[in-house]
């Protein structure tokens, strides 16, 4: 069995702590020293590896109430955390490492390993002490929460959750949207109503004042949200509205697409210049930094030869004419389309490539008329098939796509600011409502009633939350900005993981990764230092209990066999009798 390597510190300087106060707090008398030391061990940071110790005091009146405890020296216990031998600069590193240059676990061991003694695996545990001491850090930051209480009045909450799968618990965040400042963050087994109410409540327990919340539309957000501050003004993120409004005409859009792309596809010309075509190379056309190096020990091969063409060879090909290079340039102008993508609710990929087809048909035509030419016909004639297909449906939902634009305009009114704090709720309202009069009015196609009545349901639904953001200076019209730390986060972890599927990282990370705004260097040690020994205890107990339960789902899902084995000795255990 191989034995681990010792470590071979140097120390370069030996360091003896007393505590900053001389006399006794309580009443007055002057500290003696201890005969013991608190704790002594060697501590490397990324300047220097040295011996520290701490020797406690203790006031020695035996009336002082403080008398039975020893003191220790403040500057000494923000050196490194206890049982840990690396300062908490290679803590804060480590952390940066990770967070800011995206690397892994092995990349920060071989980043650190020329300035600190430090194994691949401690590396983890350093990370692990990064996120608790972050997530403390982060409870002590409350300049920015003050700040906002000063100027608003009090704090806006946005609340979203990353969609489950598989069943899986759902990450879920609560977020000041003002500062940016994350207030929890749990996974959550079930996103019921009393389950999201347990999760809110510690931030209503904060004692914070809270003016208004953000969120999407979920049922249970709504009224999860009432039950922990009845009555409380809701914001709905106008972009799922934009996007629920135009769900049922983006899927009549996206299947004309669908048709439209399946119809280019039947001309030859278009599917040719649709594909990437790779002309075939030999050793010949390629450099010799693309061939396989020859062996140190045999002779240099002599260069490859090309034989010369002989003099009855065929004469080399013609470059195309002209106007066979603008027929070309035409087909892929109309292949180029096959590759438009939509997304709601805003960008339809039908609509716009049936306009771009269109207008390339008109170019087309004008061209056919200053010269007639076959491969032009043939373009022109399968554009005027599309148009007389799709333009009924082009423009019934041209006039669909034209009332998305209509609201979104409405609901588009400058936010309220703390320099010019007029409230425009009911404004905005009143428009929304004469607006949707006039469309109910309209005399519209048959096919689009459906879409009418969908919109006008949902915008009535809604309506109670769209307006909120324009009667308080500073909340948000969207929840974009917390769906987007969603991203940003999952971008990152696919990043270091190296794959797509990073479900087991969330799982075990996902409230530390959500925590913690952005720090410097020295900023985030000067937090580090101020947290207390007993709140980080709580969170590592915190983080390894978390982590525990990862290990038995990930077991139970991987070793399904071994985990029951383990379930029938705890119960021969529990029921006291001697395994068979």
């Amino acid at each position: 069995m191989s034995m681990r390597t010792a470590k071979s510190l140097e120390c370069i300087e030996r360091r003896y702590y007393l505590p900053e106060l001389n006399t006794c707090p309580a009443c007055g008398a002057e500290l003696i020293p201890a005969r013991h030391l608190a704790w002594r061990k060697v501590i490397q940071t990324l300047e220097a590896t040295f011996f520290a110790a701490s020797r406690p005091a203790f006031c020695p009146c035996p009336t002082c109430r403080g008398g039975g405890q020893l003191l220790r020296s403040d500057a000494a216990e923000r050196l490194s955390l206890p049982g840990s031998g690396l300062g908490l600069d290679v803590v804060v590193e480590v952390g940066r490492l990770r967070t800011e240059r995206r690397l892994t676990r092995h990349e920060i061991w071989a980043e650190l390993r020329g300035r600190v003694q430090i194994s691949e695996r401690h590396v983890q545990n350093v990370l692990d002490n990064f996120w608790a001491l972050l997530a403390c850090a982060t409870r002590l930051d409350t300049a920015r929460l003050t700040q906002a209480v000063q100027d608003y009045g009090g704090l806006m909450v946005s609340l979203d959750g990353l969609r489950p799968e598989n069943g899986r618990p759902q990450l879920w965040l609560a977020r000041e949207a003002l500062t940016g400042q994350p207030l929890r963050a749990e996974l959550l087994a079930h996103a019921d109503a009393r389950t999201l109410a347990d999760f809110l409540t510690p931030v209503r327990d904060a004692g914070w004042p809270i003016r208004a919340a953000l969120s999407d539309k979920q049922a249970s957000i709504v009224d999860a949200v009432q039950v922990v501050w009845p009555g409380l003004p809701h914001q709905l993120c106008q972009a799922h509205y934009l996007g629920d409004v135009a769900e049922p005409l983006y899927e009549r859009d996206r299947h004309m697409a669908v048709q439209l792309r399946k119809t280019l596809r039947t001309c030859a010309a278009v599917q040719q210049a649709a594909t990437v075509a790779v002309p075939c190379l030999t050793s010949l056309d390629l450099p010799d930094s693309a061939l396989i190096p020859a062996c140190p020990s045999c002779p240099a091969p002599p260069p490859p030869r090309r034989e010369a063409a002989p003099v009855s060879a065929a004469p080399p090909t013609t470059l195309a004419s002209p106007r066979a290079l603008v027929v070309q340039t035409a087909t892929r102008l109309v292949a180029r389309t096959l590759t438009v993508r939509g997304r709601p609710p805003f960008r339809f990929a039908g609509l716009r490539m049936y306009a771009d087809l269109m207008t390339i048909q008109r170019t087309l035509r004008d061209c056919q008329a200053l010269q007639p030419d076959d491969g032009l016909h043939e373009l022109e004639t399968l554009l005027q098939a599309i148009r007389v297909q799709w333009r009924t449906e082009n423009h019934h939902l041209q006039m669909g796509f034209d009332w998305l634009c209509d609201i979104a305009a409405v609901l588009d009114v400058p936010l309220p600011t703390l320099e010019a704090p007029r409230l425009k709720g009911q404004l905005v309202a009143r428009r929304m409502n004469t607006y949707l009069k006039q469309l109910q009015r309209q005399d519209i196609p048959a096919d689009l009633e459906d879409f009418r009545q969908h919109l006008l349901a949902l915008t009535h639904r809604f309506a109670p939350g769209l307006y909120v953001c324009y009667d308080f200076p500073g909340l948000p019209r969207t929840n974009n900005e917390l769906e987007s730390l969603f991203r940003r986060v999952k971008a990152l972890e696919r990043r270091i993981a190296g794959r797509q599927h990073i479900h087991d990282t969330l799982l075990r990370y996902g409230p530390w990764l959500l925590i913690g705004p952005d720090y410097s260097r020295s900023t985030l040690l000067e937090h580090f230092q101020l947290v207390s020994l007993v709140a980080f205890r709580n969170e590592r107990t915190r983080l390894n209990q978390h982590q525990e339960a990862f290990r038995e789902l990930y077991s139970s899902e991987h070793d399904l066999h071994g985990v029951l084995k383990q379930l029938i000795a705890d119960w021969v255990a529990a029921s006291g009798q001697s395994v068979p």
